[in-house]
């Protein structure tokens, strides 16, 4: 997060668990920005980073025979 006096606080979570749910990772960002962020100062950037994804593994399904 970024200041309009360009001050710059970063802060980072590790999950114990891989997400797939867009909501988990907006409450984990709104999670973080609560812990830095008190509403007095005029903010000039927010960022989130999400890494080490992992892809959610399919398997395709034959209907042969049905």
């Amino acid at each position: 997060m970024r200041y309009s006096d360009f001050t710059t606080i970063t802060k980072r979570m590790t999950l114990t668990n891989y997400v797939h749910d867009r909501q988990m990772i907006y409450e984990a960002g709104l999670a973080l920005l609560n812990e830095v962020y008190n509403g007095s100062e005029a903010i000039r950037l927010i960022g989130l980073t999400v890494t080490n994804l992992k892809p959610i593994h399919f398997e395709n399904m034959r209907l042969e025979g049905l």
